[in-house]
């Protein structure tokens, strides 16, 4: 069964949010909305008023550690104990941040190449545990290894999330004793259709526990992403998210796309020109363009946007050669529209 939006429903945090890590330096951006400059690595937390952590469990780190030092230098009481078996050893500045050569995994196996660890003797001997992973597909197969009883041990989760498509397990897990009350898209490998709701295949998450909520948790009204977000990938633009279950407004219900949406694939060409009249999507398998396109049907109109200059043709014909759609449509290409393929937004 594929995974419902609905899971991913997005809610305020009844604390301020603050972003921890990354590169401190202002994000590099084009007047065009390109990110110039790298500013991954950092996460959005919610900041609790007199919280005790007893740990921070770090999963993935690559050659960026960041966030455990800044959430360490914060929380200054608190110790990290960091995992990557990719990688050797890294510079640690922190005094309380500890680094393990292993990877994450249901089962602990020392005779792995590199060897693995599931967590749970670290998890079953705390309480109040502040949880950041980020292990590439791998997180889902983790989360569904531990007990509600461990994942009740997580006051705060900081997660990449990947492959989520058919992960049911992986949000029943999540949501049983969390809310989450961030989302901010990933765009190193576009969007997916799901059931009627355009979600970036990859994104980062924040789940805090249901035990901070003193009142019923409120719907998120914040179009994203926020002023606290950075985009992850040099070249590429930003996905704006105005629909639910991410934002939530009266003009919005349910299931329902935006009639404003614009989607922006950055570098990543949604859609081809060619002169004799056609739009092809980019994709030969089951990726973003020919899922959006596969919607359209013979009579309708596609709009497309381009330096916010909308261009609207009529759909004639459809068709599929080599696994790509075909939209073909009868209005003359404007030749503007035309020279400049990766720039290319389609609206809904």
């Amino acid at each position: 069964m594929s995974v419902n939006p609905e899971v991913l429903t997005l809610y305020t945090s009844p604390y301020p949010k603050m972003r921890l890590g990354g590169t401190q330096e202002e994000q590099l951006i084009s007047a065009e909305g390109v990110a110039l400059s790298r500013s991954d690595g950092g996460y959005v937390i919610s900041n609790i008023p007199n919280v005790e952590y007893s740990l921070l469990l770090s999963g993935g780190i690559g050659d960026d550690i960041s966030f455990e030092e800044a959430f360490c230098n914060l929380y200054s009481n608190v110790k990290c104990v960091a995992f990557d078996g990719t990688i050797e050893n890294i510079t640690i500045n922190n005094d309380n941040v500890s680094f393990i050569k292993k990877n994450i995994s249901p089962n602990n196996d020392e005779t792995s190449n590199p060897p693995t660890t599931n967590l749970k003797n670290f998890i079953d001997l705390h309480d109040n545990i502040f949880l950041k992973m980020d292990i590439e597909h791998h997180e889902h197969p983790w989360i569904q290894s531990l007990s509600e009883n461990q994942m009740n041990k997580f006051s705060q989760i900081v997660i990449e999330i990947h492959g989520w498509y058919n992960m049911i397990n992986t949000f029943e897990k999540l949501n049983k004793n969390h809310y989450l009350i961030h989302f901010h898209g990933n765009t190193n490998q576009g969007i997916k259709l799901q059931q009627g709701i355009l979600i970036p295949k990859i994104f980062e998450a924040t789940y805090l526990h249901k035990k901070y909520f003193i009142n019923p948790p409120e719907l998120n009204k914040d179009i994203l992403p926020t002023k606290l977000d950075r985009m992850n990938c040099i070249g590429d633009k930003e996905f704006f998210i105005d629909y639910p279950p991410f934002v939530h407004n009266l003009n919005n219900s349910p299931n329902k796309l935006s009639n404003s949406q614009k989607i922006n694939f950055g570098i990543k060409p949604l859609v081809y020109f060619t002169l004799d009249k056609k739009i092809v999507s980019h994709s030969t398998n089951d990726y973003f363009g020919n899922e959006i396109l596969n919607n359209y049907k013979i009579g309708d109109i596609i709009i497309l946007n381009k330096n916010n200059k909308d261009l609207k043709l009529n759909i004639i014909n459809k068709t599929i050669i080599n696994k790509k759609i075909i939209l073909i449509f009868n209005d003359n290409i404007n030749k503007d529209f035309y020279e400049d393929r990766r720039d290319w937004t389609i609206v809904l």
